[in-house]
């Protein structure tokens, strides 16, 4: 086999072409991918490639890059350096992403189905999407439980127990506006 390594914005676009095909819809996509070691972001129109990055941030890279034990429930302090991280790591993309704009935004990764699959639980069961107020809430129950009772919930990938709360942390959320 011939094995090279590629730039994580490579990634981005062979996940975006992967997903949407070498043409996809005519209106600003966002495509996330939230893998082991990294999350790839791109924007794309029709062809365009509008951007691509790759975060150094995944669930795998999380789960285990942190001093403390995700088997365990996470405490709020160790969730708060989870959202630190992913604000500080994501800052430059989500700056970028807001100033291009976009229409719909797809996740392709096994981490974003289970957590589809996971906040469809709280409503009606279509797991075809999920709100960042259901992920909230989602992240809020996951990580108070152990990996043995996150195991039991149901639509919970028994491969995924020990690293989605490292792949669903949210940025913290934004004050509010001032009076």
């Amino acid at each position: 086999l011939d094995v090279r390594v590629i730039p994580g914005e490579e990634e981005a676009r062979l996940i975006r072409l992967g997903v949407l095909g070498a043409f996809g819809p005519r209106e600003n996509i966002l495509l996330m991918d939230i893998g082991g070691g990294s999350t790839e972001i791109s924007i794309s129109n029709g062809r365009e490639y509008l951007y691509l990055d790759s975060l150094p941030m995944g669930a795998v890279r999380f789960s285990y890059g942190f001093p403390f034990d995700t088997n365990e429930p996470v405490s709020d302090e160790e969730y708060k350096s989870y959202q630190r991280s992913v604000d500080l790591n994501s800052y430059r993309a989500s700056k970028k992403v807001r100033e291009i704009g976009f229409v719909r935004a797809i996740g392709s990764s096994g981490t974003l189905e289970t957590l589809a699959d996971l906040c469809s639980e709280q409503r009606n069961g279509d797991s075809s999407y999920f709100t960042l107020n259901e992920l909230v809430l989602l992240m809020s129950r996951l990580r108070k439980m152990n990996s043995e009772e996150r195991s039991k919930v149901p639509k919970m990938g028994q491969n995924r127990v020990d690293i989605i709360v490292a792949g669903g942390a949210t940025p913290p959320a934004p004050p509010p506006p001032p009076p």
